[in-house]
C-alpha cells in the first residue's frame, strides 16, 4: 500500500486528548497511539470531570477503538531527572521507574506498546549523555520516541531505534493537527 501513513502519538493522557481524538477514531477509523503519565491516571473507573487526566476507564475504552498506549514512564519524570539519576549511580531507582511503569500497563491490560518508551521532555543534552541514556533505556524498551521537532525528513540513513524523531503538536491547534491527519488519510 502506497498510501500515506501518519503516526500519532499523544503525550501525557490529558482529558483533552480523549475529547479531541475519540471523535475522530470514531468517524475516520484512525489509529494512533498514546503515552499517558501513568501516575496520573484515575484507576477509578468513575471519571471526576474536574480531572486533567483520562480515567482507566477511559483509556480502555479508546483501547478497545484501537489505540494502542506506549510507556512514558511511572512517574513520567522529565528525562533530564532520569539521567541525572544515572549519573549520581541510582540505578534501582531507574530500574524501578521502568519496571513499574510496565507493570502498570500490563496490569490494566493496555501492555501492547509497553516496550516502547516515548521519552517525558525529549531526550537532550550532548552526544555522550544522550547515547549513555539511550544505553540504559535499550536494557528496558525494544524503542524510544523522542518530541520536539518541528519535522521529520527521511534522509534514508540508518534509523536510530532509540531516537526516532516525533514532531512536537504541544503548541499546534486541533485544525492543524487535524489537517495533518486529514493529509495522511487523504
Amino acid at each position: 500500500d502506497d498510501s500515506p501513513m501518519l503516526v500519532i502519538i499523544e503525550d501525557d493522557g490529558r482529558i483533552e486528548s480523549y475529547n479531541l481524538w475519540k471523535p475522530l477514531i470514531l468517524e475516520k477509523g484512525i489509529k494512533m497511539n498514546m503515552a499517558p503519565m501513568l501516575y496520573k491516571q484515575n484507576v477509578d473507573a468513575n471519571w471526576n470531570s474536574s480531572m486533567a487526566f483520562m480515567s482507566m476507564h477511559q483509556m480502555m475504552e479508546l483501547q478497545d477503538l484501537g489505540v494502542e498506549f506506549l510507556n512514558h514512564g511511572n512517574k513520567s519524570v522529565l528525562t533530564a531527572t532520569i539521567y541525572a539519576e544515572y549519573i549520581a549511580g541510582n540505578y534501582s531507582t531507574i530500574k524501578q521507574e521502568y519496571v513499574d511503569s510496565k507493570k502498570f500497563l500490563r496490569e490494566y491490560g493496555l501492555d501492547k506498546g509497553a516496550d516502547c518508551y516515548v521519552y517525558p521532555g525529549n531526550i537532550n543534552g550532548t552526544e555522550l549523555e544522550k547515547a549513555n541514556y539511550k544505553n540504559m533505556i535499550k536494557k528496558y524498551f525494544k524503542c524510544g520516541v523522542t518530541n520536539g521537532v518541528d519535522t521529520i525528513i527521511n534522509t534514508n540513513n540508518a534509523l536510530d531505534v532509540y531516537e526516532l524523531p516525533r514532531v512536537n503538536a504541544d503548541s499546534k491547534t486541533s485544525d492543524f493537527l487535524i489537517g495533518k491527519m486529514n493529509e495522511a488519510i487523504s
